[in-house]
């Protein structure tokens, strides 16, 4: 691959990477504000107990608020790995953007040396 063709795959990568993280970091930011909802995944009962001086049950922790803890933190795992692949895209484009430069020495005669 000649060097013109590496930069452009660099740059490609390095855009796709900051896009996916800018893209990341927003999905997150209007969750977190609650412009929008994450998606609805999980879907749990009510916690509920059986207390043997009150008739019924009596409910510990409502479904809707673990639904969303839940789907809240399920959401934020997956936009973290987002985040992480993006940087790893970025960093390949990096790479790739890179110049590598090798010297190399010339071998002195180990004899010289003792």
């Amino acid at each position: 691959m000649d060097r013109n063709t590496e930069k452009f795959v660099g740059y490609c990568l390095l855009i796709l990477g900051l896009f996916i993280i800018i893209f990341s970091a927003y999905q997150v930011y209007i969750v977190f504000v609650g412009i929008a909802n994450p998606p609805r995944v999980m879907n749990f009962e009510d916690i509920t107990m059986q207390l043997p001086n009150i008739q019924g049950k009596v409910e510990i922790f409502a479904s809707d608020i673990l639904n969303k803890i839940g789907n809240l933190i399920l959401w934020y795992l997956v936009m973290f790995f987002m985040v992480s692949c993006g940087h790893k895209i970025a960093n390949l484009g990096i790479f790739l953007l890179r110049q590598i430069k090798v010297s190399v020495k010339a071998k002195e005669d180990i004899s010289q040396d003792s």
